[in-house]
């Protein structure tokens, strides 16, 4: 394959397909390549693992639901998402038994203080770690540690409160019916995409762009980069000549943190909680296993799905499918009882830490580091444009997020073709 486009899109992820439904309207030439055997990135949902009980291996809520641009999307295309879903409504099981009143009070309570004291730090300029500023001999501090985890994929210790306070979302945030990731995929269905097609090179020495991939070279006015930050900053694609060094530092300091889930099929759902129910599975009088958040019942369907982040993510993932699974099923028994051991038809493990194309959850600056977003949504030498969840200036860390940066990508690509065709 050797092409001649106005814009090559690297990437069919959420920040891919906006940029080329943008370029698509816009009326110009433009190819999109990918290296995964599907489009949506990090948005997937796997149909294949449970027929009949889609799974969201990746991205799973309509998070800021009020603001968020892919529930209009949802609604144009028919994608039913429940918006009486809350995580004000979890329930917490501590040590194989339902917390009271009080301990449920007292781990939200502590939460808040938690989120209370990084936003207060945020918003004094201060650009540390979260760690920092939390109690660490709050008996809760664990849970706590798991939720910044889940949020972030980082840990206390390694994310900026700065970071954490910037971002901006309204509303709540809404689990979709058929999954986020069919709901991606079914927003870029019209676009031509080059599957499994991996990018190995860019070189922008020249007046464009020239793209190496594993099926030939694409040469180009412009690129728009859509890969994670941690693909990038590892060397997964080769840029000639180097990137430029504020641009690198970017890249370094907004890696990817690591979120993993457990799902369980079982054989019919949890008679015990309510449909779209989130669990908080805690164990403080012991260390016998690190605390996860369990999501039962999605849309009454028969599904147990463990998620855990940040070091605790990564150990899990590190270890292997195999454990993983058994943690998760550790975690499960907490929560309903050992009888539902009899009840497991089916389990899978994520693997986004080991996944050569994606290396990981979202993006988390570090300390010191939260102006890296601006630096990677800036473009460079006049042809290259990054864009993804971690170039969104207050949405990264998620879908939305990302579809925002491949829309505002896309319309500094055009007025960087425009001014090549004006010169």
């Amino acid at each position: 394959m050797s092409t001649e486009t106005d814009i090559v899109i690297v990437g069919a992820g959420a920040a891919g397909i906006a940029a080329g439904v943008r370029l698509r309207a816009a009326g110009v030439r433009f190819v999109i390549v990918e290296a995964q055997d599907r489009v949506g990135g990090r948005a997937w949902t796997d149909g294949a693992t449970f027929p009949g009980v889609p799974f969201d291996r990746g991205c799973h809520w309509l998070h800021g639901a009020a603001a968020n641009p892919y529930r209009a999307i949802a609604d144009e295309l028919g994608f039913g998402y429940d918006s009486g879903f809350s995580f004000d409504t979890r329930s917490y099981a501590l040590g194989g038994r339902r917390a009271s009143a009080a301990e449920a009070a007292d781990i939200v309570a502590a939460l808040e203080d938690g989120y209370r004291r990084i936003r207060e730090a945020g918003r004094r300029g201060l650009d540390i770690a979260a760690a920092r500023v939390l109690d660490p001999i709050n008996p809760w501090h664990p849970y706590i540690d798991l939720v910044i985890g889940l949020d972030t994929g980082a840990t206390p210790e390694t994310v900026s409160v700065a970071d954490m306070t910037g971002g901006v979302q309204i509303g709540d945030d809404f689990p979709v019916n058929r999954g986020y990731g069919a709901l991606v995929e079914a927003y870029g269905r019209d676009l031509a995409v080059a599957l499994a097609t991996p990018v190995t090179a860019i070189d922008w020495s020249g007046a464009g762009v020239t793209v190496a991939t594993a099926r030939g070279a694409i040469r180009a006015w412009a690129a728009i980069v859509t890969v994670s930050t941690s693909v990038l900053a590892q060397g997964g694609i080769r840029f000639t000549p180097a990137l430029p060094d504020d641009t690198r530092t970017a890249l370094d300091s907004l890696p990817l943190g690591c979120c993993e889930k457990v799902a369980f099929l079982l054989d019919a759902p949890l008679g015990d909680f309510p449909s779209c129910q989130t669990v908080g599975v805690d164990d403080p009088d012991a260390e016998r296993r690190r605390p996860v958040s369990l999501y039962v019942n999605p849309f009454g369907r028969p599904l147990a799905v463990v998620h855990t982040g940040g070091s605790y993510a990564a150990d899990l993932a590190r270890a292997g499918d195999a454990a993983a699974i058994a943690f998760g099923l550790e975690a499960l028994v907490d929560a309903a009882g050992s009888a539902v051991r009899a009840r497991i038809r089916g389990s899978a493990a994520t693997g986004w830490l080991a996944d050569p194309f994606v290396r990981g959850a979202y993006s988390a600056a570090v300390p010191g580091a939260a102006g890296c977003r601006e630096v990677l949504g800036r473009p460079v030498g006049g042809r290259i444009q990054f864009a993804g969840e971690a170039a969104s200036p207050d949405a990264y860390a998620s879908c939305h997020g990302a579809h925002a940066s491949g829309i505002a990508a896309a319309e500094i690509a055009l007025s960087l073709i425009a001014d090549v065709a004006s010169a």
